[in-house]
């Protein structure tokens, strides 16, 4: 290959640019005990998918393995051709590898193609020219950038652009399952027709150009802000040949960085580059200060909670409590975070008396967890890019006599455009589920039946039966809120030591589960509802802190819902082998399930606390 000569050792695109935001991030990236961030296997798939797309319109189209030492040597033998377009082409300068998403060439002019998910209007620029004051646009360039830098280095006669495409904001689909019609080995033009109004093409060259010449804060560590791509790359090469860490302040980026709190703390980058001895608790970082004033904080260079100063009607527990209102707030549980990082006493546990009133929630009740996905290509005709598609509900119903009954669904048919029509069939089949009262975490729920609901008003002739069904479950049959939400009464009644730095479920539940191994909370008559909830292997399993990890099939990772989301769009659009298929349907089922009765263990250790206590509940520790 033309340029320089290789190098035994290689810095990929995502290590470098992570290395621009930080110089100390090499060391960890390097290492074995820090493998480098690999994107989740189902969403690389799934962009993957979208490149392909994208690839449909250009002509002489190949595809590189996937094992990057093979796809070098066939983008070097392939760019022998004046006229290809390579999906995966690798090139190497050096000390620097790039993997290019598409790289065409025509002659010798060189086009680098970039996929990028953000929705565009067909009204916005068709050019980047400059850098800009849009961040994401500028994390754009300077990918772009540095191949463009690599591939100039290695073919330095030839005249190199760069192209960014984007979904457009307007597009509707003129296919069904377009999102599975990427993999046809035939293309028909109607394919293509809808592929090239789907995707808007920006050029990008002069813009990427602009920001190689002068590298903007924005986008990189100050240390290299202002300096040419070029010069940067050669300090980067000689940070990692050296071993030696350059002397870097910390910074407000510090608080996004995957390294700052890696592993158990003991391994961090703030533990390896920041050692500050003066502090008791140097885990504790400002930056996970639960609400707002972190970065204030960390511009006046205080980054440990136990550097922050409160002022003397906030530094103690009984002065928070004696100023406090009927809701615990945020910034109390932030002066709380505060004070337990400072080595004073605060409560273990601190219910206020509004928790009371979960006592008064009607049978039977329906713990329920839906699942959603948005995909830059539309899988039913007449659909937008990223709309969102209700895939799968998990519903736990819980009888006042302590039986429960649990309903779960899954679209698992590749060739179903519309999974709405039969997720509204099976909801209504909840046992009970237009009476009593639903139980949610965040309004998704509440907000997913009326989005089904103006969905299938499209069709409101077709589906009379569905959307009628859906507005009983949306408002119920009796006087009373069907919805209950309980993350909404978690931030207002309850804290507990172990809160941190956010009120998800995940992080209530861990939570929860720390508290309850810590102290005795319940009485021994548990009432029937808990007696025969005690008997029921998953809560076991979930009392005694299995975590979402344990439902894992060959490395599934789904464990959150963007990762979920990603899998069941990999299930959707045939891009999983058949054993892949089955494990991914499994842990589907098994993480939405998992999700609902979280649910239900955090209505138990309310409902707990409640039964023994009542009014205002306290306690501390008991050590």
């Amino acid at each position: 290959m033309p340029g320089r000569e290789r190098s035994e050792r290689v810095i990929k695109d995502h290590f470098f640019l992570e290395t621009l935001r930080c110089p100390l991030k090499y060391s960890f990236l390097i290492s074995e005990d820090y493998p480098d961030a690999s994107r989740p296997v189902y969403r690389q798939r799934n962009k993957l998918n979208i490149r392909d797309a994208v690839a449909t319109l250009f002509t002489n189209v190949r595809h590189t393995s996937n094992e990057t030492a093979v796809a070098l040597k066939e983008t070097r033998k392939w760019l022998t051709d004046d006229d290809i377009a390579i999906c995966g082409a690798v090139l190497q300068a050096g000390f620097f590898l790039t993997r290019i998403p598409i790289l065409v060439k025509r002659g010798d002019e060189f086009t680098v193609i970039q996929i990028h998910g953000k929705l565009r209007k067909r009204t916005s620029a068709s050019n980047i020219d400059k850098v800009g004051l849009n961040s994401a646009e500028n994390s754009y360039l300077l990918k772009a950038a540095y191949r463009m830098e690599v591939l100039r280095q290695c073919y330095p006669a030839g005249s190199v652009k760069a192209e960014f495409y984007f979904p457009r904001k307007d597009f509707r689909a003129g296919l069904e399952l377009l999102n599975r019609h990427v993999l046809l080995k035939e293309k028909p033009s109607e394919l293509k027709e809808n592929f090239n109004d789907l995707f808007m093409k920006v050029t990008a060259g002069r813009g990427a150009d602009e920001l190689s010449e002068q590298l903007p804060a924005a986008v990189v560590h100050k240390q290299f802000a202002g300096k040419r791509l070029g010069v940067v790359m050669n300090e980067i090469e000689k940070i990692v040949t050296s071993g030696t860490p350059p002397a870097v302040e910390r910074s407000r980026e510090c608080k996004y960085c995957n390294y700052r709190l890696q592993h158990d703390r003991t391994l961090s980058c703030w533990s390896k580059h920041f050692k500050d001895v003066a502090m008791k608790k140097p885990g504790n970082h400002t930056f996970d200060l639960i609400g707002h004033g972190n970065s204030d904080l960390c511009d006046k260079q205080i980054w440990y909670c136990e550097q922050i100063e409160i002022s003397d009607g906030f530094s103690s527990f009984e002065n928070i409590q004696a100023h406090g209102g009927p809701n615990i707030t945020m910034q109390q549980r932030r002066n709380l975070q505060i004070l337990r990082s400072k080595g004073e006493t605060i409560p273990l546990l601190w219910v206020k008396e509004g928790m009371q009133r979960i006592k008064n929630l009607k049978f039977p009740l329906h713990f329920l967890d839906f699942e959603a996905s948005t995909y830059a290509i539309p899988m039913k005709r007449g659909d937008i890019p990223y709309k969102p598609v209700y895939f799968q509900f998990s519903g736990i119903t819980l009888f006042d006599d302590g039986n429960f009954e649990l309903n779960e669904w899954l679209d698992t048919d590749p060739d179903n455009p519309d999974p709405h029509e039969q997720f509204a069939d099976e909801l209504v089949k909840i046992p009970g589920i237009f009476e009593g009262t639903i139980i949610q975490y965040s309004p998704f729920e509440k907000q997913a039946v009326s989005r089904l609901i103006s969905d299938l008003q499209r069709n409101s002739m077709l589906h009379a039966g569905r959307i009628d069904s859906l507005i009983s479950i949306r408002n119920g049959l009796k006087d009373f809120d069907h919805f209950f939400d309980l993350s909404d009464w978690i931030r207002n009644y309850y804290f507990n030591k172990y809160q941190e730095n956010g009120l998800g479920l995940k992080q209530v539940l861990e939570s929860v589960r720390k508290l309850e191994k810590e102290a005795t909370i319940i009485n021994n008559d548990e009432g029937p509802i808990l007696k025969m909830l005690s008997k029921n292997d998953e809560l076991k399993a979930l009392f005694q802190g299995s975590s979402y990890e344990s439902i894992q099939e060959n490395g599934s990772g789904i464990v959150d819902g963007s990762s979920a989301m990603n899998a069941w769009i990999s299930l959707k659009s045939g891009l999983l082998a058949p054993k892949e298929e089955l494990s991914v349907q499994n842990v589907l089922r098994k993480y939405c399930t998992l999700d609902a009765y979280a649910l239900l263990y955090l209505y138990i250790h309310m409902l707990k606390l409640v039964s023994v206590h009542e009014g205002e509940i306290l306690m501390f520790d008991e050590k």
